[in-house]
């Protein structure tokens, strides 16, 4: 089975209201298509503790129906290479030093 790791933007275009914004219902709908593949065994979902982590913050409803929806995924750790790695990014300006978390989740996702 293919794995495939989850953003949390990805689990929140799954779980949110449905947008007026045509870009963003858009990206809901084959969100929704997508996530058919993994609730029919098709892939293996993988997060991370920071996608646990982002999907918990903001509006507890919204929070709680993101948690609901990425129970029983595979969580991986965060690896002293990957944290290695995401400094170098940071340092190199690869993303913005407010946003280390970014550079974290994509090294991440790679090891």
């Amino acid at each position: 089975m293919q794995q495939v790791y989850i953003e949390t933007s990805v689990i929140s275009y799954y779980t949110g209201k449905m947008s007026r914004n045509i870009v963003v219902a858009g990206h809901q709908v084959a969100t929704k298509d997508f996530w058919e593949k993994i609730t029919e065994d098709e892939l293996k979902p993988i997060i991370s503790v920071l996608v646990i982590r982002e999907a918990s913050q903001g509006n507890e409803e919204q929070a709680r129906k993101r948690i609901d929806a990425i129970q029983g995924f595979t969580v991986l750790d965060i690896s002293t290479e990957a944290e290695d790695l995401s400094e170098l990014i940071i340092e190199q300006r690869g993303v913005p030093n407010n946003c280390p978390e970014d550079a974290l989740t994509y090294c991440n996702s790679i090891g």
